[in-house]
C-alpha cells in the first residue's frame, strides 16, 4: 500500500474477484480440476490483494479512539452483507 494506493488496490482486487466470479458461472459437473482451481485462485487472490487495503481504509478513516469500535462494525457488516448475500443467492438458485 505504500508504493500503490489502497483505491487502486481495491480495483485491482475486485477485478480478481469478478473474473472469478464470471469463469464460476462456466462450472458444469463435468468442469476440468483445472479449470475450478483456476478460479479459486483468481477469488484468493482477489480477495487477499483487495480486503487488506479496503480494510486499512475503513479503520484508518475513523477517529484514533474509536479505532476499536470500526474494527467490529467493519466485520459485522462484512459478516452480515457475506451471510445475507449467500442466502439471496440461495434462493434464487
Amino acid at each position: 500500500m505504500a508504493k500503490i494506493s489502497a483505491k487502486k488496490l481495491m480495483i485491482i482486487g475486485l477485478s480478481f474477484f469478478c473474473l472469478s466470479t464470471i469463469l464460476q458461472t462456466f462450472f458444469l459437473a463435468t468442469t476440468s480440476l483445472f479449470f475450478v482451481l483456476a478460479s479459486l485462485i483468481l477469488l484468493g487472490i482477489g480477495w487477499g490483494i483487495g480486503r487488506t487495503p479496503a480494510t486499512t481504509t475503513a479503520i484508518a478513516s475513523a477517529p484514533h479512539h474509536f479505532a476499536g469500535t470500526a474494527t467490529g462494525v467493519l466485520w459485522s457488516v462484512q459478516n452480515a452483507g457475506g451471510t445475507l448475500s449467500i442466502a439471496i443467492i440461495l434462493t434464487i438458485f
